[in-house]
């Protein structure tokens, strides 16, 4: 071994002789002159200890060596010919239908719709952008919600009021029962100053089911469901059976508004809502 060479682990295969006469007959395959000292561990030929490489396979020649090294980098060929192939095209598609489906499942079985989603929050997008109509303060997508202590069909609870979707696809608010009054609460996520309150009735429901007649009360900081001795009595207002009213009321900062149904348009079953919209004022208005 010479001075700075790092030092061979033990050869696995040493030759052992029992004289020099026959230690002289082993002569190395590479350099004839040398005494071969041991045998390369994968062609089992006679080498001297120059003549052989301590690799991953163990002491091997340089031909030898060199037949594994190309063996190993065929196999990494193949192995990268066998993942890049288009034979993997067709599963490929089957699990991202299959991925796809476990989505869908997911959504409907969640009671969620992805497209609904997105309307909400395009719909404030643009909503935050036009002063003119002021902010809308009581959507879930900004921290509203909404209760019916009175109850609401399965199906149709009290979020529906502040989704953000007042279509054919989703789902409107109805109450349990016809019976009157009854309250509806919206609660902000923080006080605010409101003045106005846009109703809209869902074009798949019953006109004689949209609200007729309401009061409007304000509850600053108190939920009136604990405590109803909070509440401020705004206004009254006869609501006509159209898509959309507008309830305007002077600026109140306020947390709770109550809207106290006293009347449908007479239908039997129940009261429906399809959306409310409680908005600070607009700029326009001064």
């Amino acid at each position: 071994m010479r001075v700075g060479e790092p030092a061979k682990r033990p050869p696995s295969r040493r030759i052992f002789a029992e004289s020099a006469r026959e230690l002289a007959l082993y002569r190395c395959t590479v350099y004839p002159t040398r005494v071969a000292t041991q045998r390369c561990d994968h062609c089992a030929r006679l080498f001297c200890d120059e003549a052989l490489n301590d690799s991953d396979w163990g002491y091997v020649c340089d031909v030898c060596q060199g037949q594994l090294a190309r063996r190993v980098e065929l196999d990494r060929t193949a192995l990268r010919r066998n993942v890049f192939s288009w034979n993997w095209l067709p599963v490929g598609i089957v699990l991202g239908l299959s991925l796809l489906m476990a989505v869908q499942l997911f959504i409907v079985s969640n009671g969620s719709d992805l497209r609904g989603d997105l309307a909400v929050k395009m719909r404030l997008l643009f909503d935050g952008a036009d002063r003119s109509r002021g902010a809308l303060v009581s959507a879930s997508a900004v921290g509203g919600r909404a209760h019916s202590p009175a109850g609401a069909q399965e199906g149709h609870g009290p979020e529906m009021l502040v989704d953000g979707l007042n279509e054919s696809d989703f789902a409107a608010w109805r109450s349990a029962g016809a019976r009157f009054p009854q309250d509806v609460v919206l609660k902000m996520n923080l006080r605010t100053p409101v003045a106005t309150i846009d109703i809209m009735n869902h074009p798949d429901e019953p006109a004689d089911s949209y609200p007729r007649r309401v009061q409007v009360f304000t509850s600053r900081e108190v939920d009136p469901r604990e405590d109803p001795s909070g509440l401020k009595f705004i206004r009254q207002a006869e609501l006509d059976p159209a898509p959309s009213v507008r309830i305007e009321i002077p600026t109140e900062v306020t947390r709770y508004v109550v809207l106290r149904l006293l009347a449908n348009g007479g239908h039997e079953g129940y009261v429906s809502i399809g959306e409310v919209e409680v908005r600070s004022r607009a700029e326009n208005d001064g």
